[in-house]
């Protein structure tokens, strides 16, 4: 019997409870025997029944405890049974939002690589930093550095500056820019250099426009000198000039040495530098050679060899001359140049006795011009023979 029991019999029994439970086991033993031979642990009839009702009803709550505790814990099972199965539901749900996501962020990564992607990407990030080309061919100089800064900026790549290029052109230079192939629109210094020559911007026109520049009535001095300062540097860059002091001197004293030889002769100079220009020296050079055979005024100097053979005592008999002439300009026919308008003199800043720059008519170096018969010679019967000095070649008649 165990220990807790032994104390709960000797205390029904009528055992003092204190002395009971300082007893230990061997001594709780031999107090039972004694009880049992006392035959006090026999209990009356009616208690017996009422321990055995108390212990079907313990055994009948136990029972019942254990059906419930049993359905609650099958209750138990099932929930959690429905909720590993919504667990599972919802982990595949994700799971596959999960791989739609990957396959939409595997798109959009395919898309902003292509060509498309990253035009539209970087036309969003200067959308407001560049505008439309302008209109004023004399602009566009400042447009291409303003667009070429937000390239350096933003860290454009070089297949997509073409193509924001071509976004941000006018309506004249879309329809230009048709004409160009595909390789060529691929290649922005392409498109660039194009649509630079068909505006005509050339040195000639930036350094022109630098001395033309006259002050707006609602325009301050200040916002002047930024214009003059801009056109000066636009036209030192189109001139390769930025920090070749040497250059640069040799630079103004060549257009200086331009504006002072004659019309004839700056032409020649032009024809010989194209697209570039002849430093100071190369350039004097080749104006002494062209003036080694033409006059001041720039003309071709005429020539008259006379031939022997008549008798003395005689008088020569006129000869009978056939001249030829050169081609002005690049005209079929002789051209006569026009003097041009007043206005197109004050714009261009020049002296209107001379047509040069530096000066104005008051203090004119050069004779006064005096009004002259100005009909051209008839000169049709000529033969135009291009970039020949005019030379007289006197065909005498033999004398009989």
């Amino acid at each position: 019997m165990a220990t807790e029991r032994l104390i709960g019999s000797l205390i029904k029994v009528g055992e003092d409870e204190e002395a009971v439970y300082q007893m230990n086991r061997q001594q709780l033993m031999e107090a039972w025997a004694r009880v049992v031979l006392e035959g006090r642990d026999k209990q009356p009839q009616s208690e017996l029944e009422l321990q055995k009702k108390r212990l079907e009803f313990e055994i009948l709550k136990y029972n019942q405890d254990r059906d419930e505790r049993l359905k609650r814990e099958e209750q138990q099972l099932k929930r959690d049974e429905e909720d590993r199965q919504m667990r599972k539901h919802e982990l595949k749900l994700k799971e596959d939002e999960l791989n739609v996501q990957r396959i939409k962020n595997d798109r959009e990564q395919k898309r902003q690589a292509s060509l498309a992607g990253r035009t539209k990407f970087f036309a969003e990030a200067l959308k407001h930093m560049v505008g439309k080309l302008p209109s004023d061919p004399a602009e566009i100089p400042a447009f291409f550095e303003n667009l070429e800064n937000m390239f350096e900026s933003y860290e454009v790549p070089g297949d997509i500056k073409p193509k924001i290029l071509l976004a941000h052109l006018s309506d004249h230079a879309k329809t230009l820019t048709a004409r160009l192939t595909s390789k060529q629109l691929d290649d922005y210094e392409e498109v660039k250099k194009f649509l630079l020559k068909e505006f005509r911007i050339s040195p000639v026109q930036l350094r022109d426009r630098f001395y033309s520049l006259r002050k707006a009535t609602d325009e301050t001095y200040t916002m002047l000198g930024s214009k003059l300062h801009n056109a000066l540097l636009y036209y030192l860059k189109s001139r390769d000039i930025t920090d070749d002091f040497d250059k640069l001197v040799s630079l103004i004293c060549a257009d200086r040495l331009k504006e002072l030889i004659p019309r004839s002769c700056l032409d020649y100079v032009l024809a010989q530098e194209k697209d570039s220009w002849l430093e100071y020296d190369d350039l004097a050079n080749s104006v002494d050679i062209y003036m080694a055979s033409h006059d001041t005024s720039g003309s071709i100097i005429k020539t008259h060899n006379a031939t022997s053979g008549v008798s003395p005592g005689l008088k020569s008999p006129k000869p009978h001359v056939t001249y030829q002439t050169v081609k002005t300009e690049n005209s079929a026919e002789p051209k006569f140049e026009t003097k041009p308008s007043r206005e197109e003199i004050m714009k261009k800043g020049l002296c209107f006795n001379c047509l040069e720059r530096g000066h104005t008519s008051k203090t004119c170096p050069k004779p006064k011009n005096v009004k002259t018969d100005k009909r051209p010679t008839h000169v049709s019967a000529c033969t135009a023979i291009p970039d020949v000095p005019l030379s007289v070649q006197p065909l005498h008649e033999p004398v009989t």
